[in-house]
């Protein structure tokens, strides 16, 4: 489902530049190659359709338009993220890769933040047959 259009920019030639934000997409094929997403505690998938627009931007349009709550967003402080995962897709694979937001040390510590982490990405691959989410950090591999 289209949830609406975020500008993230602005041409010369071409003016305003948005980019498309879908909830739950049917199809992942026609997107760009390098999307960037966001995943909620229930599993749901936010994708917008071009690397152009930054997971923070993202959030912030997803909170000013009541598709997140913001109290349990926690996305802005250092630590895991109690409600929301950010990811990134592999070139035109159906693999997104934990964004470059987060860092070794969260991916690799133990106690309750790792639990919190592993656990939302168990709950997205369960709920994403067609997709993988993996987690380990988009930089970690050969993309680029």
């Amino acid at each position: 489902m289209l949830l609406g259009k975020v500008e993230v920019g602005e041409s010369i030639d071409k003016g305003k530049i948005y980019v498309n934000v879908y909830k739950n997409p049917p199809s992942i094929d026609k997107m760009s190659k390098w999307t960037r997403a966001i995943t909620d505690s229930s599993g749901n998938l936010y994708i917008a359709d071009d690397y152009m627009l930054i997971h923070t931007n993202m959030i912030y349009y997803l909170i000013d338009n009541g598709y997140i709550p913001s109290h349990k967003t926690n996305y802005f402080s250092r630590g895991v993220y109690e409600d929301i995962v950010a990811w990134q897709r592999y070139n035109n694979t159906r693999e997104f890769y934990l964004s470059e937001s987060y860092s070794d040390i969260e991916i690799k510590r133990k106690g309750r933040e790792k639990e919190i982490l592993d656990n939302s990405i168990s709950i997205v691959n369960d709920r994403w047959d067609k997709i993988k989410f993996k987690s380990s950090i988009i930089h970690d591999n050969t993309m680029y």
